[in-house]
């Protein structure tokens, strides 16, 4: 037992450094449209900021392909690690980049090069870890074992968003142009630790027992299981991918840009709601255990679509207090949805198939639209003015995810074989 526990811990240090970059980009995009976009417009400068963050989602799909093939084919052990070295190495390099006024055009070049390698990474990161941990846990106990990946996830958030606040105040005592710079360095002390943990990760027993037999083509999986599963998890994926970026990342910059609260302010928001929603989300686990993947997930998109209009309408006044509640608000029926989607992500495929089949559905869903929903919200308000204008799309995502959940079978009581 304290084995599957270390076990458990080396699966997800990789998920803490790959969320603690992605909240650092977040964090920093206003500080990078200027550094590496100069633009005399600033809202132009920034959808170039978040286009360059877009494309580490873009090439997720084919990171979705090949790291479903190591980990349904090769090895769960060995695809989570190669996943974690090729997060860890760009990470680093991004506080070592020169800026546009110290090389030009090759700077945006080069972040775009980092970005395009940190994608293709961690679409094997998080859902080799989501199945991984699926299959170690008790099926009567794996949306709270699940919850723990979340958990390590969130706390790359929490990490990043205290370093990046903390650089934000000394930047103000010397040059934020430079201290950005320290939050992608220190990297390395996560990669160390993650590195060390490594010797604890053995391939589940369920992936043991495969067959060669049972390691069949991309193509022959998709025949025999059929597209179904994959394009409803696809449709889900894309919900929780918008959620994710547009509350959780993109926060800030609307806070900071378009709501007027200062950035430390708006990184302190940012920063109180990561830490509600994990004490959280071992709670909304143990909920999923007990009723099933269905009802949190049906409860979660109807109030993620209620609260939609009201918090992007409070968010926009500019006041810390309303921003912050409103934010609590909708992200509570977030978790909820979440947890349980991440769950029944690792178990609806059989395990042959589990790596791949999750990997392809949450990395087209993630690509497509989690990487360019802050592209997207920008734009959005750019060209009609409004500021709650983000609230349609969440909202269009939100309905999408409410009908598909009703068509998904109850995976709850399955015994991942």
């Amino acid at each position: 037992m304290k084995h599957k526990y270390k076990s458990i811990f080396a699966a997800n240090v990789g998920n803490t450094l790959e969320w603690y970059d992605f909240c650092l980009y977040g964090y920093f995009a206003p500080v990078f449209a200027t550094l590496f976009f100069p633009s005399h417009n600033r809202s132009f400068s920034l959808i170039l900021t978040y286009a360059s963050f877009a494309v580490g989602f873009l090439v997720r799909p084919l990171g979705g392909i090949l790291f479903g093939y190591i980990g349904d084919h090769v090895s769960r052990t060995k695809a989570l690690n190669l996943a974690f070295v090729l997060i860890a190495i760009p990470t680093f390099c991004m506080g070592l980049l020169p800026t546009y006024q110290q090389i030009g055009i090759w700077a945006p070049i080069l972040l775009i090069v980092l970005r395009l390698l940190q994608g293709l990474s961690v679409a094997g990161q998080y859902t080799g870890s989501v199945v991984y941990v699926a299959e170690l846990a008790h099926e009567k106990h794996r949306a709270f074992a699940i919850a723990f990946v979340w958990l390590f996830m969130n706390s790359g958030f929490l990490l990043g968003s205290f370093v990046s606040s903390a650089s934000v105040h000394i930047g103000h005592a010397y040059h934020i142009d430079q201290i950005w710079r320290l939050p992608f360095l220190l990297s390395a002390v996560l990669f160390a630790i993650g590195m060390f943990s490594r010797r604890y990760l053995n391939d589940s027993v369920a992936f043991k027992r495969m067959t060669h037999r049972d390691r069949k083509s991309l193509w022959q999986n998709f025949r025999k299981i059929g597209f179904s599963s994959s394009t409803k998890m696809l449709i889900l994926a894309i919900l929780g991918a918008v959620t994710f970026n547009l509350l959780l990342v993109y926060s800030i910059t609307y806070l900071h840009h378009i709501a007027g609260i200062p950035l430390a302010d708006a990184m302190l928001i940012n920063m109180l709601c990561i830490f509600y929603v994990n004490a959280l989300v071992p709670l909304f686990g143990l909920f999923s255990d007990r009723v099933g993947r269905k009802p949190p997930m049906l409860i979660g998109c109807v109030g993620l679509f209620v609260l939609a209009i009201p918090v992007y309408y409070f968010m926009g006044q500019g006041h810390f207090w309303l921003a912050l509640l409103s934010l609590l608000s909708i992200v509570t029926f977030q978790g909820l949805y979440l947890i349980a989607f991440t769950t029944i992500l690792a178990e609806i495929f059989p395990t042959h198939f589990r790596y791949t089949g999750a990997s392809l559905s949450y990395n087209i869903g993630y690509g497509l639209f989690g990487g360019t929903a802050p592209l997207i919200a920008t734009s959005i308000i750019y060209l009609t003015h409004q500021h709650f204008a983000p609230a349609y799309y969440l909202m269009a995502c939100a309905l999408a995810a409410f009908i598909t959940v009703l068509t998904v079978r109850e995976t709850y009581q399955d015994k991942l074989h």
